[in-house]
């Protein structure tokens, strides 16, 4: 168990989330010098061909490797998020209630397996394409630039929920400032995406407020109707 989770959990994060955002951009920075846009552009594995510029040719698989490893542990991470996500989201009455189901070690099995479904026919749909002679690639870029920008979302709301939360004050200037930066960090992003991306954004995020508005009607007038039962009695 965690001590003080409230205070450690947040460090850690903040922390963890800093240190590799500055990683991160001191390699980008590194790479961008050794090479022009263009090369990179044209690579798949840029830290690779870096690391075979600076010790050798052994280097680049080497890097590839410990590449795929960081990928393999991401994954196992992001499949527990994406569980108790749906876990989550099915008690609050997003979701189906199949996705809220756990087994006796609290594992949402049948949520990660729809999860691997729906995941698994997206490969085979993008697999078809490139065998068809489309553009597989360019589809995967655009599905992943929707989800990133799905992504932006919350995170601006919670950006703007923390400025009411914690309200605008000195007291609270640093966590203002992080807010305002945060919002206009999402503000980049959307006017970097494409138009494709902005369309297929906005689908999606009309679709989720079509079944949130059903949420929120059923949920008033269950209240209305236990109101009404207790006005009875």
């Amino acid at each position: 168990m965690v001590k003080n989770p409230k205070r450690t959990v947040t460090l850690a994060t903040m922390l963890g989330t800093g240190l590799a955002g500055i990683v991160y951009i001191a390699a980008t920075q590194v790479l961008s010098g050794m090479y022009p846009s263009s090369v990179m552009a044209a690579s798949g594995a840029p830290f690779a061909i870096s690391a075979s510029t600076i010790l050798g040719n052994w280097a680049a698989p080497l890097v590839s490797a410990f590449t795929a490893f960081a990928c393999l542990t991401s994954l196992g991470s992001w499949m527990m998020l994406v569980g108790q996500a749906g876990v989550r989201a099915a008690n609050d009455g997003n979701f189906p209630k199949v996705y809220g189901e756990v087994d006796s070690n609290g594992i949402p099995k049948k949520g990660l397996l729809l999860a691997a479904v729906k995941m698994t026919a997206l490969m085979i749909l993008i697999t078809l394409m490139n065998s068809a002679g489309g553009k597989a690639s360019d589809l995967f870029g655009e599905l992943t630039g929707i989800a990133v920008l799905l992504t932006m979302l919350p995170y601006f709301y919670s950006c703007v929920d923390l400025i009411r939360f914690e309200g605008v004050n000195i007291r609270n200037f640093v966590s203002l400032i992080c807010s305002v930066l945060g919002c206009v960090f999402c503000f980049i992003a959307l006017m970097g995406a494409s138009s494709f991306e902005l369309a297929g954004t906005f689908i999606v995020s009309l679709i989720i407020l079509m079944f949130y508005a059903r949420k929120m009607h059923e949920r008033q007038s269950h209240s209305m109707d236990n109101h009404t039962a207790s006005n009875a009695h």
